[in-house]
């Protein structure tokens, strides 16, 4: 997550921006040294095999090594999507661009706007221990779903901070 502060283009200044985007541990170089160990891993271990007269476990074999291949594929490209979310003393913007591109924006006004973060209870632990929703007048949106559960928690956080050091000027 990252946050920044500069004007917009017509002069309005933004309190806070945030760029958020889903976190791949893996980069492209460490993504084809990953695959290259696999492969020699199983050229070793298909050798081995056909050694011992087990062949067939070599289409096997090359069977993992595609299906690792497009797993990984499939994650980097759901990686492109990402979330924008800015304040100024006007609006709340938040902006999600799909992975394929499509983009939907959403706005509000900062003075009647609800942040919740609402946790998961003990009995319904899933993967994502807890949702951070805005709303204000009857639209909601929820935001940050690409983030880590303490990371939403510090999102709210700033978000609120955001919100209150804006109310109390007015």
């Amino acid at each position: 997550m990252s946050s920044t502060h500069k004007p917009l283009k017509n002069n309005t200044s933004v309190l806070f921006n945030a760029y958020l985007r889903p976190n791949r541990s893996l980069t492209p170089f460490g993504f084809k040294m990953l695959m290259i160990s696999i492969l020699t891993v199983l050229i070793i271990c298909g050798v081995g095999a056909s050694m011992i007269g087990a062949w067939p476990v070599l289409g096997f074999f090359g069977l993992d090594l595609v299906l690792v291949y497009f797993a990984f594929r499939l994650s980097y490209q759901s990686g492109g999507s990402y979330e924008v979310i800015s304040v100024t003393a006007d609006e709340l913007r938040v902006t999600k661009v799909s992975h394929s591109g499509q983009k939907q924006v959403a706005t509000f006004q900062p003075y009647w706007l609800r942040i919740s973060l609402e946790e998961s209870s003990e009995d319904d632990k899933s993967l994502i221990d807890n949702s951070l929703i805005v709303s204000s007048h009857g639209q909601s949106v929820s935001i940050g779903a690409c983030l880590a559960p303490e990371e939403r928690h510090e999102l709210a956080q700033e978000l609120g901070h955001v919100l209150r050091t804006l109310r109390s000027k007015e």
